[in-house]
Protein backbone atom coordinates (compact mmCIF):
# COMPACT_ATOMS: atom_id res chain seq x y z
CA UNK A 1 0.00 0.00 0.00
CA UNK A 2 0.98 3.49 -0.59
CA UNK A 3 0.17 7.20 -0.25
CA UNK A 4 -1.52 7.06 -4.14
CA UNK A 5 -3.41 3.85 -2.73
CA UNK A 6 -4.68 4.16 0.58
CA UNK A 7 -6.90 1.41 0.20
CA UNK A 8 -4.81 -0.92 -1.47
CA UNK A 9 -7.15 -2.57 -4.17
CA UNK A 10 -4.86 -1.94 -6.58
CA UNK A 11 -1.91 -3.84 -8.17
CA UNK A 12 1.49 -2.59 -7.50
CA UNK A 13 3.70 -3.12 -10.55
CA UNK A 14 6.47 -3.98 -7.92
CA UNK A 15 4.40 -7.05 -6.75
CA UNK A 16 2.96 -8.65 -9.77
CA UNK A 17 4.53 -10.50 -12.71
CA UNK A 18 3.44 -11.93 -16.15
CA UNK A 19 3.12 -15.90 -16.02
CA UNK A 20 2.85 -17.67 -19.70
CA UNK A 21 2.40 -20.83 -19.52
CA UNK A 22 2.56 -24.14 -22.40
CA UNK A 23 2.08 -21.89 -25.21
CA UNK A 24 4.51 -24.20 -27.52
CA UNK A 25 4.51 -24.50 -31.31
CA UNK A 26 2.46 -28.25 -30.43
CA UNK A 27 0.06 -26.96 -28.09
CA UNK A 28 -0.99 -23.64 -29.69
CA UNK A 29 -2.10 -25.52 -33.44
CA UNK A 30 -4.66 -27.53 -31.39
CA UNK A 31 -5.70 -24.89 -28.78
CA UNK A 32 -9.62 -23.98 -29.40
CA UNK A 33 -9.49 -20.19 -30.20
CA UNK A 34 -6.08 -19.68 -30.66
CA UNK A 35 -6.09 -16.54 -32.37
CA UNK A 36 -7.47 -14.78 -29.92
CA UNK A 37 -5.54 -16.79 -27.25
CA UNK A 38 -2.37 -15.62 -28.81
CA UNK A 39 -3.56 -11.70 -29.77
CA UNK A 40 -4.10 -11.54 -26.07
CA UNK A 41 -0.77 -13.19 -24.96
CA UNK A 42 1.32 -10.46 -26.95
CA UNK A 43 -0.71 -7.50 -26.04
CA UNK A 44 0.25 -8.94 -22.35
CA UNK A 45 3.62 -9.11 -23.68
CA UNK A 46 3.91 -5.96 -25.53
CA UNK A 47 2.34 -4.40 -22.04
CA UNK A 48 4.69 -5.78 -19.63
CA UNK A 49 7.45 -4.71 -21.63
CA UNK A 50 6.36 -1.29 -21.83
CA UNK A 51 6.10 -0.95 -18.18
CA UNK A 52 9.44 -2.99 -17.25
CA UNK A 53 6.67 -5.67 -15.54
CA UNK A 54 8.38 -9.18 -15.02
CA UNK A 55 7.50 -12.03 -17.30
CA UNK A 56 8.11 -16.04 -16.58
CA UNK A 57 7.49 -18.47 -18.99
CA UNK A 58 7.21 -22.34 -18.41
CA UNK A 59 7.68 -24.54 -21.31
CA UNK A 60 6.32 -28.32 -21.13
CA UNK A 61 9.21 -30.85 -22.51
CA UNK A 62 8.31 -32.59 -25.47
CA UNK A 63 5.70 -29.61 -26.54
CA UNK A 64 8.51 -27.91 -28.53
CA UNK A 65 9.78 -24.16 -28.03
CA UNK A 66 7.29 -21.17 -27.01
CA UNK A 67 5.40 -20.05 -30.47
CA UNK A 68 7.84 -18.26 -32.24
CA UNK A 69 5.49 -15.17 -32.95
CA UNK A 70 5.36 -14.41 -29.12
CA UNK A 71 8.60 -12.56 -29.57
CA UNK A 72 9.89 -13.68 -25.74
CA UNK A 73 13.52 -12.83 -27.28
CA UNK A 74 12.64 -9.16 -27.26
CA UNK A 75 11.33 -9.77 -23.40
CA UNK A 76 14.88 -10.97 -22.62
CA UNK A 77 12.72 -14.17 -21.19
CA UNK A 78 14.53 -17.69 -21.03
CA UNK A 79 11.60 -20.26 -20.42
CA UNK A 80 11.78 -22.71 -17.75
CA UNK A 81 11.23 -25.90 -18.53
CA UNK A 82 9.31 -28.72 -17.17
CA UNK A 83 8.39 -32.50 -17.38
CA UNK A 84 5.19 -32.87 -15.60
CA UNK A 85 1.85 -30.87 -15.57
CA UNK A 86 0.71 -30.42 -12.03
CA UNK A 87 -2.59 -28.50 -11.56
CA UNK A 88 -3.10 -29.99 -7.71
CA UNK A 89 -1.14 -30.47 -5.00
CA UNK A 90 -0.16 -34.49 -4.48
CA UNK A 91 -1.85 -35.59 -1.44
Amino acid sequence: MNANNPSGNLLEKTDSLLVIIDMQERLVPVMAHRDAILENVRKLLSFAGIIGLPVVVTEQEKLGTTAVDLALSRQRVDPISKNHIQLLPHR
